[in-house]
């Protein structure tokens, strides 16, 4: 038995040594600016296991800027925090065009959604519930005043910029309804345009329309983004035999309205920024059962502004937003 054991130890030894291909990992070195790569060491894989090579990981800059860990701009290498950028670009190229289908394909984030499909979808992050993560567009909060949660349906994302998701608990920035993380859709594009035009259609009738501009006038930039969607509605495959018989009574209209402006002086950075938000959607069912005709409305308005500066290595910030929304 001592024989066998040793035999296999040694070949274990051996193959661990001698079998396996170094091929998938380059060693490189800097020595003042310059790189040196290890030498190419053959495509040996003679082991037992079979390694592939090992594909370089997106790369981001780490002086992009970003504005959510402290509520201040500044470059992600020196930002305190972990920190999940998602690029506007890469979002609408992997065809995402609701924020809750975007936050459910990020790890960590677990989207509730209700039995329509404009009912509330809500976002648990981190193990915490959903009162806990902040949401936020160019920085003003959109969680319920009473729930204190946010319903991603609120938030159209036709352009955005980018999402900043701030891991971990930020209560002390942004108060107690943010110990689980904070995340801010981010309006505006990388590129300028004058106008930009878009249009979906899919089953029970759902369309959607957006027209949007990204430009520069006389210094000032600024993102405007305004839309429609409307659907016949949808429900669950389970449910939708239940509530047939009331007529499903799940359809819902949109209107929507983004617009912000910025301007960079020598002494200040000013940003403004203000939304509004409108949606009559059908309800299937209440305490009683299936309903035929009820209704229900959301108006929201926003606005916002902030003011940034630099005394020596001080940054100052001052701002504030006003939010009003009703339900009925």
């Amino acid at each position: 038995m001592k024989k066998i054991i040793i035999a296999a130890a040694a070949v274990m030894i051996w193959t661990a040594v001698f079998g396996f291909s170094r091929d998938h990992n380059v060693i490189k070195q800097q020595f003042g600016g310059a790189e040196t790569a290890a030498p190419d060491q053959g495509a040996r894989n003679t082991g037992v296991y079979e390694f592939k090579p090992a594909q370089e990981a997106p790369a981001v800059s780490a002086e992009e800027i970003v504005v959510t860990a402290r509520q201040i701009p500044e470059t992600l290498g020196a930002t305190p925090r972990n920190l999940v950028i998602l690029d506007g670009e890469d979002l609408r190229a992997a065809g995402f065009i609701t924020l809750k289908d975007v936050l459910d394909a990020v790890p960590g984030i677990i989207v509730t959604r209700s039995n329509a499909y404009e009912g509330v979808a809500g976002v648990l992050f981190r193990g915490g519930r959903s009162n806990q993560t902040k949401v936020m567009v160019d920085g003003i909060p959109v969680n319920d005043i009473t729930t204190g949660m946010a319903d991603l349906n609120l938030i159209d994302i036709s352009n955005v910029l980018k999402i900043e998701i701030v891991e971990g608990g930020l209560s002390s920035i942004y108060g107690a309804d943010s110990s689980s993380g904070v995340i801010n859709v981010i309006t505006g594009s990388k590129e300028a345009f004058r106008a930009q035009a878009a249009a979906f259609y899919g089953s029970n009738n759902t369309q959607k329309y957006s027209l949007s501009s990204n430009n520069r006038i006389y210094g000032v930039d600024y993102a405007v983004s305004a839309g429609e969607e409307k659907s016949g509605g949808y429900i669950r495959g389970e449910d939708r035999e239940y509530f047939a018989a009331a007529g499903n009574n799940a359809d819902y209209l949109k209107r929507f309205l983004n617009a912000k402006i910025s301007f960079s002086g020598d002494v200040i950075d000013v940003a403004a920024s203000g939304s509004y938000f409108s949606r009559e959607t059908g309800v299937p069912y209440d305490a009683t059962g299936t309903t035929s005709s009820a209704r229900q409305w959301d108006d929201n308005i926003s606005a916002g502004a902030d003011i940034y500066t630099s005394i020596d290595m001080i940054n100052v910030k001052a701002g504030g937003f006003y939010r009003q929304a009703e339900l009925k």
